[in-house]
């Protein structure tokens, strides 16, 4: 059982360490404009323009989709690192219309390319949270995963001194 229990561990330890270094490689190296996990990306809006629906500073969580149709609630990119998440509310051939709910006017007409991803979740408490615990929670879990891994390392030193000395006094 202890050494599924490692093993697990193990394997869940490589994983986050992937999806970090996944992360960086994307923000850094090949400087993505929106880092995406498994095809889902992660903002946190800054405006009220889609309230009710969606308050200011909840976390959104969009994902890539193959069509968009008129009602979906889209992130798209408006200028270079300028992001809008805003309500699809017309559609043609070529191009999408959108409007945040909140907002009396329409947006400029935009392309499917300009589609960073459509809206799967949207959360206030989760927003909060990212953006004042989300470093605190990993500076947390990371001493949590080294403390662990000191407390077994010694546990095992004093398991294979135990077996030592019991195989020196069996002789």
């Amino acid at each position: 059982m202890k050494k599924i229990f490692k093993v697990l561990k193990t394997i869940f330890i490589l994983f986050l360490i992937a999806i970090l270094l996944y992360v960086l490689y994307s923000k850094f190296i090949r400087k993505d404009r929106i880092t995406k996990v498994f095809g889902y990306g992660f903002l946190v809006v800054l405006t009220g323009s889609m309230e009710p629906e969606i308050d200011t500073g909840s976390l959104v969580i969009i994902k890539d989709s193959d069509s968009y149709d008129v009602g979906d609630i889209i992130t798209y990119e408006e200028n270079e690192n300028y992001f809008v998440t805003h309500r699809i509310i017309e559609k043609d051939v070529n191009n999408l219309i959108t409007k945040g709910d909140k907002n009396n006017e329409v947006d400029t007409k935009i392309s499917e390319d300009q589609i960073i991803g459509k809206v799967v979740f949207h959360s206030l408490i989760l927003g909060i949270f990212i953006r004042k615990y989300l470093l605190l929670v990993f500076i947390i879990f990371t001493v949590f995963i080294i403390i662990v891994n000191i407390f077994s390392k010694n546990k095992k030193r004093e398991e294979e001194e135990d077996e030592r000395i019991k195989s020196k006094n069996t002789k």
